[in-house]
């Protein structure tokens, strides 16, 4: 084990290997509460400290010994490798460039209480013997919180379950009520662990001292009142599942629960009312302890609660049905666990920026940066041209497959060149390369849909295998679109999270990359995409698979295949974002779906890539009439204006012509947040 003292002695060994060190800037927060604002008003920030192995806010001795002690004994051939494990470039690999950086970063004094804090209030906080909260605003003489207890283990109106959920209750319901045993509170310890003048950050300590499983219980902040009373019953929420797109909220409707991973970009939760912004975010390894968490808010006893629950699906709704409960986070015997619950509070000032309200979630940036890294793949910001192959409404006894045009370009009766050898797909195609200037071309359904007798199965995993059992659908036509050019051809998989039985499928199963049978079929299916000459494949519904799965397993994809971009669907969460592109519908009938752009994600993920569908007819069911040419450069240029990758769905050429370029994404994160957090 290494010391302090001889750590400098250390470096002189490693010191030509290069390395890039993380400078921590020296810098004073200012309060601006006198009304006179300087300029600039607050310092430029880095929130993150690579090397900080154990997440403790310091670079240290520690984090040596957490990287000698998995350089020496790696983890199994195969196993997920992290930063926790001394993995703090994010390579997969722990050696010796990642021994510089903790060295040279100790040696730099890299520590969170280095990070200057931005607040422009004055808060108190108070922690109560029973985990209750107390925040006081100094300036106004107010008590904005007075919330119960944090953390609860029973609440009998709606949770456990009755029937004990998806596990049968005995042994777990000991005192026979019907309901699993929750944790006591007994088992449950508070820590404020840092406490600032804008907030708190909150340890959480849940140890199941039993000898059966049992839930995890359930985490909540209430009485924020705002310093009203009875609060104002009328509050805006920033919609994680929309980049923060604010949602008007009233205390008779206030049901807006999300789950994280799933619906919901990060675990965060950001109520803004009466001036006040209150940003809470919650920090746990999710890959270590495999659960989601569902949050929510309510307006209860003339005031707000922002609830965070893992193990609740829906927190807000009526159901107390076994489906409505969520095993993952249930805590076994002996296990421990903890969750750092941050609360930060913003309110306005002649200082604000673009979307002040990030500013509130930075303790959690800080978290997910040192423990997830920075965006891993090169952002291509050019607009894509998005063709459906196969569609609803399109099958008969002579179209089994559902084909598009089936009368002309169907691949299966004409090949990819289409009836006349210069109508089908591939010429379509290659006339939008050459005279319109679109190079870089996604196929949805290339492989044909299912019969409609099983909707909910499409689109169908196997993307490319029943190509073999159509007479004329020949990749090597289909490559010729890409072949030797900077043109790029992708692939739609659809239910890429999941293993069908057949075709037509009768069921889907969640693909689970332990079972051989499922990556067989994974196999085959890419053979068909590399005989394509495919360059991106989109992955349908990835989101079936549970996060802690599907993370080392788009890994796996991404090393088997080096040569292939893939793009995660349906707008895939802060962490999966890193290692890939996502993908995510970008307008309606409606209008636009991001109104806002998405400032959450460009504050966790700067240099992100994300694709927007614009599909040309919900614009037109918006604007109640076909669009012009003017309405549909308008539309994309919005599009890419919020920061998206532009997906253009339309069969029809001519509609735009970008040949002298237009539409690419622009870097969104240069104008969306505030100009000293934009790092």
């Amino acid at each position: 084990m290494l010391s302090k003292s001889t750590l400098s002695n250390t470096l002189q060994c490693t010191c030509s290997f290069a390395v890039a060190v993380l400078v921590i800037p020296a810098a004073q927060a200012q309060t601006n509460q006198s009304g006179q604002c300087p300029d600039p008003c607050y310092p430029t920030i880095v929130d993150s400290v690579q090397g900080d192995c154990d997440l403790d806010g310091d670079v240290d001795v520690n984090d040596y010994n957490i990287w000698s002690y998995y350089n020496s004994f790696p983890p199994s051939a195969g196993e997920p490798v992290t930063p926790r494990q001394g993995d703090v470039n994010w390579d997969g690999q722990i050696d010796t460039s990642d021994q510089i950086i903790i060295i040279n970063q100790y040696l730099a004094g890299a520590s969170l209480s280095a990070i200057p804090e931005i607040y422009n209030v004055d808060i108190d906080t108070t922690l109560n013997s029973d985990g209750s909260i107390t925040l006081y605003d100094n300036a106004t003489s107010q008590t904005i919180c007075d919330s119960e207890p944090i953390y609860s283990t029973h609440n009998s109106g709606w949770y456990p379950p009755s029937g004990c959920g998806p596990i049968p209750c005995a042994p777990y319901d000991t005192d026979g009520d019907g309901r699993l045993d929750p944790i006591p509170d007994t088992d449950v310890t508070y820590d404020l662990a840092n406490e600032t003048d804008d907030g708190f950050d909150l340890v959480i300590t849940v140890t199941n001292s039993s000898s059966v499983t049992r839930p995890i219980g359930h985490m909540r902040l209430t009485g924020l009142s705002f310093g009203s009373s009875p609060a104002n019953t009328s509050a805006v929420y920033r919609d994680p599942q929309f980049g923060g797109k604010a949602v008007s909220l009233s205390g008779d409707d206030p049901d807006h629960n999300r789950q994280y991973p799933g619906r919901l970009y990060a675990p965060v939760h950001v109520l803004e009312v009466d001036g006040y912004t209150l940003g809470l975010s919650v920090q746990y390894p999710i890959l270590e302890y495999e659960h989601t968490i569902t949050f929510g808010t309510r307006y209860d006893n003339d005031a707000w609660t922002i609830l965070f629950i893992p193990n609740k699906y829906y927190i807000n709704s009526s159901s107390n049905s076994a489906q409505d409960y969520n095993a993952d986070a249930n805590i076994a015997p002996g296990e421990i666990r903890e969750y750092v619950v941050s609360v930060r509070i913003h309110k306005s000032s002649c200082c604000d920026d673009t979307n002040e309200w990030v500013r509130t979630l930075r303790p959690y940036k800080r978290y997910f940066k040192a423990l997830y890294g920075p965006v891993r793949y090169a952002r291509d910001d050019d607009p894509v041209n998005g063709f459906n192959i196969a569609a609803p409404g399109q099958y008969s006894l002579t179209n089994e497959y559902s084909f598009t045009h089936s009368s002309t370009r169907a691949p299966d009766d004409y090949g990819w060149y289409g009836s006349t050898g210069t109508n089908g797909w591939v010429p379509l195609m290659l006339e939008g390369s050459s005279q319109y200037g679109w190079d870089r071309t996604m196929l949805w359904a290339a492989g044909g849909r299912y019969p409609p007798a099983t909707p909910n199965l499409n689109l169908p995993p196997q993307f490319t295998s029943e190509w073999a059992n159509m007479t004329n659908a020949d990749t090597n036509d289909l490559d010729d679109y890409p072949n030797g050019s900077n043109r790029t051809l992708g692939l739609w998989w659809g239910h890429a999270g999941s293993y069908p039985d057949a075709w037509p499928a009768t069921s889907l199963t969640t693909l689970d990359p332990a079972n051989s049978t499922h990556t067989s079929f994974v196999t085959n299916e890419m053979q068909g995409a590399l005989d394509a000459d495919a360059d991106e494949i989109g992955l349908d519904a990835f989101k079936v698979m549970k996060v802690w799965d599907s993370y080392w397993w788009l890994q796996e994809l991404q090393d088997t295949y080096p040569g292939i971009r893939f793009i995660t669907e349906n707008q895939h969460c802060d962490l999966m974002h890193t290692l890939a592109p996502t993908f995510a519908e970008a307008n309606n009938d409606d209008g636009y779906k991001y109104p806002e752009g998405i400032p959450l994600v460009d504050f966790l993920n700067a240099d992100h890539e994300f694709w927007g569908q614009a599909r040309r007819d919900l614009l037109e069911d918006y604007l109640g009439h076909a669009p012009s040419g003017t309405e549909i450069d308008t539309f994309l240029n919005t599009v890419a204006g919020f920061g998206f990758v532009p997906v253009y769905m339309s069969d029809v050429n001519s509609d735009i012509d970008r040949s002298g370029g237009g539409y690419e994404a622009v870097e969104s994160w240069d104008s969306s947040i505030p100009s000293d957090l934009n790092n």
